[in-house]
């Protein structure tokens, strides 16, 4: 058999590979432009990105969507998402999901299916209207899910479990609410029952 050397673990390899994981993590690191966000790919990863931008970063109380990043997980019924706050980013009040995203009229998640949810590790405020937000939510849904009354942190994880499992493969809106801005966000979400 035919050795090809450049598949050995040479020392000049190693340092290129090396070269380019360090690439990767500058060019993945927060920006100031909306970024496309792939999750750890366990079950429900996928791709999310900020659907709208609304106003300049980090002025007084606006925010803006790039300043966040959300990575999707499931694994069986359990829900993950992590969001991100990139340097200077406001500090998010409330998550808010949208649950209607199942094709067959009656099927989607609702609020009752969710047997608990924890933010960082504390027990989640939950409520299934959007309040006032501000967020445009009502011209989108009606069926949502708000993570309410957020502390303050840097990396926000959400955790839910559903009574459950649900299809990973569709996407829906999310809203992250910071400041007096609002901003959406298409992620991956519970969509249908197995």
């Amino acid at each position: 058999m035919k050795f090809n050397s450049w598949l050995a673990l040479t020392q000049s390899n190693m340092i290129r590979v090396f070269g380019i994981a360090v690439v990767m993590v500058v060019l993945s690191a927060c920006t100031e432009e909306a970024i496309t966000l792939n999750a750890n790919g366990k079950g429900g990863g996928g791709k999310n990105s900020p659907l709208n931008v609304n106003g300049p970063a980090n002025s007084n109380s606006e925010s803006s969507a790039s300043d966040y990043k959300i990575e999707v997980s499931s694994e069986g019924a359990i829900w993950t998402y992590v969001i991100t706050l990139c340097e200077g980013a406001k500090g998010v009040s409330h998550f808010i999901l949208d649950l209607e995203n199942c094709p067959e009229e009656g099927k989607s998640v609702t609020l009752d299916n969710i047997l608990w949810a924890k933010v960082n590790g504390v027990d989640a405020v939950l409520e299934t209207s959007e309040g006032n937000t501000g967020c445009d939510v009502a011209s989108v849904t009606s069926n949502i899910v708000k993570f309410d009354d957020l502390e303050d942190a840097k990396v926000y994880t959400i955790v839910f479990e559903l009574n459950q499992e649900y299809h990973n493969f569709l996407t829906t809106t999310a809203w992250i609410k910071a400041g007096t801005s609002c901003h959406e966000f298409e992620v991956l979400a519970p969509c249908c029952p197995f």
